[in-house]
């Protein structure tokens, strides 16, 4: 059986070993960013719980403590501006799912992300996502679902492995996206399925968009099925990182770290 813990200020007040209900009555007692929940799995692995406390909390969040977020970890933060997990290195399904009002994320070191949906998705005030780490292994399909303000995707500065895709409905409805970079250099992302920019600036009879990518793999990717029927359609491009402004910096401005 698990044991969940209430933590004031890295102090015990209220613990439940195994299976039953535990109420917490704080009476106006305890303020709320200093309360943790925590949670031992069987078998001793433990992990921050982000309760309705967690939840409730308004404007810029930082927790250095998460190392791993799992499904709706962070999701449904009605009031959150900002979030920043700088040790974070994976995201569980939906992880950032309805966001409504964050603008930021700030997430330098997530590496891998699970294998299903919408972890960013619906974030309706999201201007721009980038994460550096991010392994070439798939960028999942709608992740980016429904951003309506969002501009920009900038993924794998930093990165390492086998390249894999770009999954269906990936920016689907994100009706201001019109840059992507792409900075895996093993090898380029495939596109599962044109959808992925239904909605965006990169669909048919859109404004056009920018895909950036390393000037090695420029021809790959403007030859690949589904990219070049996505590149083909009229103002939309693809150019090289060298020598653009996001040589040395990412899609936001700040300087990529040597």
């Amino acid at each position: 059986m698990a044991d969940i813990e209430v933590q004031y200020k890295g102090s015990t007040i209220k613990q439940q070993t195994g299976s039953g209900t535990v109420t917490l009555h704080t009476e106006g007692k305890y303020m709320e960013d200093d309360v943790d929940i925590v949670y031992t799995a069987p078998g001793g692995d433990s992990a921050e719980l982000l309760s309705i406390l967690a939840r409730t909390k308004s404007g810029a969040i930082t927790n250095s403590d998460i190392t791993a977020l799992g499904a709706y970890g962070m999701s449904y933060m009605a009031n959150a501006t900002k979030i920043s997990l700088p040790n974070c290195a994976s995201l569980g399904d939906h992880a950032f799912y309805y966001n409504r009002n964050v603008t930021e994320y700030n997430l330098p070191n997530v590496e891998t992300i699970t294998a299903d949906w919408y972890h960013f998705a619906e974030n309706r005030a999201l201007v721009g996502l980038i994460l550096p780490k991010l392994k070439g292994t798939h960028i999942w399909p709608s992740i980016c679902y429904n951003n309506k303000l969002m501009v920009y995707a900038d993924f794998g500065a930093k990165a390492s492995g086998k390249p894999g895709q770009v999954g269906g409905s990936a920016f689907y409805g994100a009706t201001a996206f019109n840059t992507l970079i792409l900075r895996y250099t093993q090898g380029a992302l495939t596109l599962s399925n044109i959808n992925a920019f239904s909605g965006t600036c990169f669909a048919s009879g859109g404004s056009g968009g920018t895909l950036y990518v390393p000037s090695a793999l420029v021809a790959t990717y403007t030859q690949s099925s589904n990219w070049s029927t996505i590149i083909g359609y009229a103002n939309n491009q693809i150019k090289a990182i060298e020598n653009s402004i996001y040589d040395g910096y990412y899609a936001d401005g700040t300087a990529i770290p040597a």
